[in-house]
């Protein structure tokens, strides 16, 4: 994580970090000329504790800051319970809610 961010100032997550450093081991033992990508698909500011036990200071981007304040919500299951209906009316009624919305916002 220190490595990537002191030559390129992008903050990794731990996951990411784990295959730049896969990235960084390969070039130490066999330089090559091959381009390498290293796809970082997490935010850092998701893992705080880590960077900052890298001795890095993550960097909370206001999307995941708003995250902190929306509601949150959760269902009980019993194991009695149909699982896979419960799961497939809550997509339909937020399906729903979400083409009232867009069908709304279009008016």
């Amino acid at each position: 994580m220190v490595r990537c961010w002191e030559e390129n100032q992008y903050l990794l997550c731990p996951h990411s970090a784990v295959a730049v450093s896969y990235h960084y081991q390969k070039l130490h033992r066999q330089p090559s000329s091959t381009p390498r990508c290293c796809l970082a698909p997490a935010s850092a500011a998701k893992f705080q504790e880590a960077v900052l036990t890298a001795g890095l200071t993550p960097e909370i981007p206001s999307e995941i800051l708003a995250l902190e304040r929306k509601e949150t919500r959760c269902t009980l299951m019993r194991k009695s319970d149909d699982w896979m209906l419960m799961l497939r009316d809550t997509i339909e009624d937020m399906s729903q809610q979400w083409r009232d919305r867009f069908l709304n916002a279009a008016e």
